[in-house]
């Protein structure tokens, strides 16, 4: 079964939505409940390494199993949204889009490994030029996530598409 086929499905696309929408929920919840700046809305190296050096070893800890846990379901379940919405409300010559959703998931994915190494660092033993290159590619890889909005307005556009093309039968 290819994946197209599957997540073009109504009840993928809805099931994608929610599981979308709660884990983002979780994760404002747990970043309201633990009073902590996410290192996800850092792009900035030096705001980065503020922000780490700004956490207790408790804020580390829950920010490596939030990473570790809902920042994976919240880009699989937006990306798969994105994708589904995408193939199924776009003419055959602008399937080539769903790569925004595909780039978002792969940067969001990518984003979250690295702040995971920066969160294990010890940040005592070591200087910001020590976690540079990291910091860097912390960076790079969310200002691609950020492709995301692209993904959101290319997936928007499609759903529109797809419901103006229902409603007229075709």
């Amino acid at each position: 079964m290819k994946l197209r086929s599957v997540l073009t499905r109504s009840s993928l696309l809805w099931l994608a939505g929610v599981l979308a929408l709660l884990s983002y929920l979780a994760i404002a919840c747990v970043m309201l409940h633990w009073d902590m700046v996410h290192l996800d809305s850092r792009i900035l190296p030096g705001e980065s390494w503020s922000t780490l050096n700004d956490y207790t070893p408790g804020l580390r800890e829950v920010h490596i199993w939030s990473t570790a846990s809902l920042d994976v379901v919240f880009p699989l379940a937006y990306s798969a949204l994105f994708a589904g919405l995408i193939w199924r409300g776009l003419p055959e010559r602008f399937q080539w889009l769903v790569w925004f959703a595909s780039a978002t998931l792969l940067a969001d994915l990518g984003e979250g490994l690295v702040q995971i190494i920066l969160l294990n660092q010890d940040l005592t033993a070591i200087t910001y030029s020590d976690s540079e290159p990291l910091l860097w590619l912390k960076a790079a890889l969310t200002s691609l996530k950020f492709s995301g909005f692209v993904a959101s307005a290319i997936a928007a556009i499609a759903a529109v598409t797809n419901m103006m093309r229902r409603r007229r039968g075709t």
